[in-house]
């Protein structure tokens, strides 16, 4: 940590059972204040500790590799190693692997593996527990294909499938590490790792170090330089106040886009629910939204106690001085290991492995643990025996999933710091944010939405003004970066940037083709650029038509095609303050919902194609856009049926009715809609009042910029929605500045005239 910290890498605050040390705080191994967080249980320290102390750090994700490698050139090569993993078959791989062993076709597998239910917040079910599942259970009992698959699925199931590489943790010994376990190596370029995983890799008694890397750190870390560039402040982030009222303010209104850990929806919801106003708070926040407490109700007790609608009451006397800071609920691991010392006389190396069996899911050591957990309440605290067995049942129950309270505390303290910094330097931030999920679609129409809500203008990329990544152009204005642009990437980006700021700005095209290193100059590159908008300001200066965007139709087609979004406007501005209202939930919180619903949503159909199945048969897909996101919707042949080659066409805004489904494995998950009903929007109808409404079929960047004049020479009270359908689909432009009527009879005769 010192090391990283001395060559300017952004760290965390620590978590693991160590984070809350007073010796880990002392040594700057972490900065998480032990005594400012409640953290003096020294957990990794307890007398009769049978494992080496846990130590999470978090590293600015772009450079957790070159920690990893100092850490090599320190202890040494060979005694240095990432740990393996097991990848063990899941439920649904299970069930598809039994399916191929027994000679059915990949379709009859994986039309039983669906019936599995999805993940609830990254936890699967296994077989055992899908049988609880009525769908999936009626299939085992009146199929007998499904009931031969699945009973050859058992026997699989949690088998080891191959070997994989921990996403963070790394083994350090004093020796050579061949002198301790089994390694490997995949290849001289792959790193060298354990044979033995995590938990085998504890009972040799080496220390086992988590390197994580976060994004967010690298979203602070730019968010910080910029600040100091465009104000000249100096951020420290260990010395900002955590009482920020501002703060607290924005996450009490669910502002939290961009903020980590915080910013998803059902995260929010619950935001809105807790009003938090601590960083406290934010620490139960996090913990909340795990699947043991929200499971159990937890979250709701918690809320209503916090906001005094529910008495805070404990089952005995003793509970109160172990679970009074968390309002009387389990809420982190410590909370369990207090209960287990005060009402069962456990000793802290007895709690802490309570904590590690249960946390561990070690199943076979369990009832051992709760005959003793018993016994330790009748005889230490004159609990009855009923009531002892419940509380463990709560124990073990929310002990699978709860987190220690330095890893909340550490988790909030980055929350904090990202919705503090999003707060006071709101540009400055999105614009980091967007440097860092560049590429990652998903993510950029999530914040440039969020941009747009915040009144921040993003503009396109400039050959003369963008660096590399997203900068700050001035308050409320960001720029594209160039190596953000789709062919380009950084080292095409520095050339452009390096031959501009060491000469001149370029001037014109020839300007650019003359000065350019070779490697700019592919075809393929300069499209690139061209179609971004990268090179409008060198058109524009010679009216060069054949290579200047003509339109501001094609500018947001191509915008779309090279920067992955929507960038100038969004096709559904103007149309989608009305259209919301008439939906259920936007695509950005699809995630949420849960499998099988039946939604309604709305958007601009992006892309769509025709499918012949097997049996000869229509069906449909295509992708439907909101400004928040993206979806597939499937129009299967008993629906397609009703509709025309043409019907789903790109540009079209509709309105989507359908059932979601939910596509998982160990990994990943994917949305799709199945359709229902589509209902296309007819523009003409949505608005009404004093609004001007004027629909065309074409119209030319000359025309636009006078319609603009008419506007702002007109004032009144009167909204100017343009309707524009063309070959390169449907737009609708809602103009900011407010008319008169006068201004609609002008505006229909200036195009009128061109039509």
């Amino acid at each position: 940590m010192r090391w990283a910290k001395s060559n300017n890498i952004r760290v965390g605050w620590g978590r693991g059972s160590a984070a809350g040390s007073i010796l880990s705080y002392a040594f700057d191994i972490t900065n998480l204040d032990p005594i400012r967080f409640g953290l003096l249980f020294e957990r990794f320290l307890v007398e009769g500790r049978k494992s080496m102390p846990d130590i999470d750090l978090d590293f600015d994700d772009r450079f957790r590799d070159k920690v990893i490698d100092y850490a090599r050139s320190k202890y040494g090569e060979d005694k240095v190693a990432h740990i393996c993993t097991f990848n063990r078959t899941g439920a649904k791989q299970s069930i598809r692997d039994a399916a191929r062993a027994l000679g059915y076709d990949f379709a009859t597998g994986d039309k039983i593996s669906k019936l599995v239910p999805p993940p609830v917040l990254g936890v699967s079910k296994n077989l055992n527990e899908c049988m609880q599942v009525s769908e999936f259970s009626t299939s085992y009992k009146t199929e007998d294909t499904s009931k031969q698959i699945i009973d050859a699925a058992f026997g699989l199931e949690g088998l080891v499938r191959q070997t994989g590489i921990h996403a963070a943790g790394i083994v350090i010994s004093k020796g050579p590490l061949t002198d301790y376990l089994p390694i490997m190596q995949k290849g001289v370029d792959n790193p060298v790792v354990t044979q033995w995983d995590m938990s085998r890799v504890e009972q040799c008694g080496l220390l086992k170090i988590d390197f994580l890397g976060l994004r967010n750190l690298g979203v602070i870390d730019q968010c910080i330089k910029t600040v100091k560039k465009n104000h000249n402040i100096d951020i420290d982030v260990n010395k900002i106040p955590l009482d920020d009222q501002r703060t607290y303010e924005e996450l009490c209104k669910g502002n939290a886009v961009g903020v980590f850990q915080l910013e998803s929806s059902g995260m929010r919801s619950l935001m809105l629910q807790l009003q938090p106003k601590t960083i406290e708070d934010i620490m139960a926040l996090i913990s909340l939204y795990r699947p043991g407490p929200m499971g159990s109700g937890m979250d709701k007790l918690f809320i209503d106690r916090k906001h005094g609608r529910s008495k805070i009451t404990y089952e005995h006397p003793k509970l109160e001085e172990a679970l009074s800071q968390s309002l009387g609920i389990m809420l982190y691991q410590e909370d369990v290991l207090a209960v287990a010392r005060g009402l069962a006389g456990f000793t802290s190396g007895e709690a802490d492995d309570l904590r590690k069996v249960i946390g561990k899911k070690q199943m076979d050591k369990i009832p051992k643990l709760r005959q003793k957990f018993v016994k330790g309440c009748v005889e230490n605290s004159n609990l009855d025996k009923a009531l002892a067995n419940k509380i463990f049942s709560d124990i073990e129950y929310f002990g699978g999933y709860g987190f220690n309270r330095a890893h909340a505390a550490s988790y909030a303290m980055i929350s904090y710091i990202t919705a503090y910094l999003k707060t006071h330097y709101t540009s400055e931030y999105m614009a980091a944010l967007l440097t860092s999920v560049a590429g990652n679609k998903d993510k950029l129409f999530l914040y440039l939405n969020d941009c747009r809500k915040l009144g921040i203008k993003v503009f396109p990329p400039s050959i003369n003004q963008s660096e590399i990544d997203f900068e700050v152009k001035k308050d409320k204005e960001i720029l594209f970066g160039l190596a953000s642009v789709n062919g380009i990437g950084i080292s095409i980006a520095e050339a452009i940037i390096k031959n501009r700021d060491t000469q001149k700005p370029y001037h014109s095209m020839h300007d650019f083709y003359r000065r350019c290193d070779s490697s700019v100059l592919k075809k393929s590159t300069l499209e690139h650029l061209i179609y971004s908008g990268a090179l409008d300001e060198l058109v524009d200066t010679e009216e060069d038509n054949d290579i200047n965007r003509s339109s501001e139709l094609s500018i947001l087609e191509k915008e779309k095609e090279e920067l992955g979004i929507y960038v100038t406007k969004h096709p559904l501005e103007g149309t989608w303050d009305v259209m919301k209202t008439n939906i259920d939930l936007e695509l950005i919180e699809i995630p949420e919902c849960t499998n099988g619903s039946y939604i309604k949503v709305g958007g601009i159909i992006t892309s769509s194609k025709k499918i012949i199945t097997k049996k000869g048969a229509r069906m449909f897909k295509f992708n439907l856009e909101d400004p928040s996101g993206e979806i597939e919707v499937v129009v299967f042949p008993k629906d397609a049926k009703n509709y025309s080659d043409e019907f789903f066409k790109a540009g079209e805004i509709a309105y989507i009715s359908g059932t979601l489904n939910r596509e998982t494995d160990d990994e990943n998950s994917s949305n799709r809609i199945f359709l229902s009903n589509l209902e296309k929007v007819d523009n003409a109808t949505m608005y009404s009042g004093k609004a001007i409404y004027l629909n065309y079929k074409s119209i030319d960047s000359l025309q636009l910029k006078k319609i603009y004049d008419i506007i702002n020479n007109n004032n009144g009270n009167r909204q100017v929605y343009l309707n524009v359908d063309s070959n390169l689909g449907t737009f609708v432009y809602k103009f900011n500045k407010t008319t008169n009527k006068n201004a609609e009879k002008l505006i229909k005769e200036l195009l009128e005239e061109n039509q």
